[in-house]
């Protein structure tokens, strides 16, 4: 997910075994049938560290510093969710958002951007739970981003799809802004926070 023009947000279990010569960004709808734009290098690519893959999986955030900026509109980026009451009004039991991924779908397919609508489920201090009866993310989402829609009509974008059993019946999301000022200061770009979020 895209937050600036060099910073790319994902999940942390995402990138930590592999090396970063063997990843790439791509823009588009797809890998799958070649419905992608460009192929952009990274320069680093780092982990939340109070991200454990052997234990405390609940910081499953990092981000990716691309080595030239995405030729994307401003309008593209979807805001991060920051603002205090906006996270009380859009992070809550019951509330809709929307999972986008490329991963595997019901029926086989995989490498094409999809989504689906599905509800929060129960909160945690560091992630939420999302989806069941079958509305849900499967492997291969992982890393990709949840938005919801304010009731004023503007989306921002506060998940990050982690982990979870099987497909359809609900999984974990980390969040997004939990991690974002570590995100700010340690890639060392200005993502444009309002004053005050960073204490």
């Amino acid at each position: 997910t895209a937050i600036s023009p060099t910073v790319v947000v994902t999940a942390a279990h995402c990138i930590m075994p592999i090396p970063i010569n063997q990843l790439r960004v791509y823009l588009g709808d797809g890998f799958s049938g070649g419905a992608f734009t460009g192929e952009f290098e990274i320069t680093k690519m780092t982990a939340n560290p109070l991200y454990e893959m052997s234990g405390d999986r609940s910081f499953d955030v990092a981000y990716i510093l691309l080595a030239k900026p995405l030729p994307l509109l401003a309008s593209d980026y979807i805001p991060v969710l920051t603002d205090p009451t906006e996270i009380e009004e859009l992070i809550k039991v019951g509330k809709v958002a929307r999972i986008i991924g490329f991963g595997t779908r019901e029926g086989g397919g995989f490498g094409e951007k999809y989504q689906v609508d599905t509800a929060i489920t129960a909160l945690r201090p560091n992630e939420f739970k999302m989806g069941g009866g079958g509305q849900d993310s499967c492997q291969g989402d992982s890393g990709g981003p949840v938005y919801a829609q304010l009731a004023n009509g503007q989306w921002r974008v506060f998940g990050v799809v982690s982990r979870g059993g099987a497909c359809g019946t609900g999984g974990l999301y980390g969040l997004i802004h939990k991690s974002i000022c570590w995100i700010q200061a340690d890639s060392g770009v200005d993502l444009g926070l309002a004053v005050g979020t960073c204490h």
